[in-house]
């Protein structure tokens, strides 16, 4: 997904001569191809996050159209003062690129798991979120925020480096989409959590249960009208995203519902990480079941609450 990202922001820059790449030094094997091609629009800034943000700001006050890259955990909570005043506030033209989002870090711990970094971007004004489900949805939002004025929060995963084989799409900013139809249920996802949702549905169809899945590659602004066409088409909402429970992608879509005055009340059922820092070192998959978020744990969690809600 990072080279993804990284191809398209170079197409951009080749025709955009305003946009301009810096790092906090990271993105080794990953920026170089910027590095080589525009080394006048490079700058390597340092392991100094909030020096980072504030000299991308800057630069768009001039003119320029900044895109800064650092681990998400680190370009998030660093120099949250930062992205506050300097960006948010000031509604600059700046664009964050973190990644590693959710569990990708894997053995490098909770300093690393960034878990609590869309609760955080979600409560500023003016900034968008994107968290694209794979590498064309990568490529596509990035050539999307290229041409986007203002600021952007663009959450990269890396596990695992995957495309989905689909009809050819577009990525719209604001705009969610229907991946597969069904009528138990609707599944609404973001991000890199589109392997587990996938495997998921193929569990539960096998118990003859057909759910719906709608992938929000944008989190913020989120697509409100089809979370109303949802909220009127299935008796329950299910989020699932590699994000803490509380404050990401799932309060989003809990927020609309409630904010929206729907005619009848439809819960969400929020899954995602739990609201407590992972206390083991492990491999992706083992992290997902200390997490309770595995496909066979999520299925269980659904057949629970499909039972509840049937035997009312």
């Amino acid at each position: 997904m990072r080279k993804a990202f990284i191809k398209a922001l170079c197409e951009a820059a080749k025709k955009d001569k305003r946009i301009v790449l810096l790092t906090g030094d990271l993105g080794f094997n990953v920026l170089e191809e910027f590095q080589n091609r525009f080394p006048e629009r490079f700058f390597n800034i340092g392991v100094a996050e909030a020096n980072l943000v504030t000299v991308a700001a800057g630069l768009s006050t001039v003119g320029f159209h900044p895109f800064i890259y650092s681990i998400a955990t680190f370009i998030t909570m660093r120099p949250f003062e930062q992205i506050r005043n300097d960006v948010s506030l000031q509604n600059l033209n700046v664009k964050i690129v973190g990644i590693g989002g959710g569990l990708s870090y894997t053995k490098a711990g909770p300093t690393h798991h960034s878990m609590e970094d869309i609760a955080l971007m979600r409560t500023l004004g003016n900034i968008s979120i994107i968290a694209p489900f794979d590498q064309e949805e990568t490529y596509l939002s990035t050539s999307a925020i290229t041409k986007h004025e203002g600021p952007a929060y663009l959450r990269i995963g890396r596990n695992p480096e995957i495309t989905i084989q689909n009809k050819k799409r577009s990525f719209i900013l604001g705009k969610g989409i229907q991946a597969i139809q069904g009528d138990a249920f609707a599944l609404c996802i973001t991000g890199a959590t589109i392997s587990i949702a996938l495997e998921t549905i193929k569990l539960l169809k096998k118990k003859n249960i057909q759910p719906s899945l709608y992938i929000f590659s944008t989190i913020k602004p989120i697509d409100v009208s089809l979370l109303k066409k949802i909220a009127k088409e299935y008796k329950v909402i299910y989020t699932l995203e590699d994000h803490r429970i509380d404050g990401g992608f799932g309060s989003e879509v809990r927020d609309v519902i409630d904010n929206q005055l729907l005619s009848r009340k439809i819960p969400v059922i929020k899954m995602g990480l739990k609201n407590t820092f992972s206390q083991i070192s492990a491999d992706y998959d083992e992290l997902l079941e200390h997490h309770e978020l595995t496909p066979q744990q999520i299925v269980k969690q659904i057949l629970s609450f499909q039972h509840v809600i049937h035997k009312k």
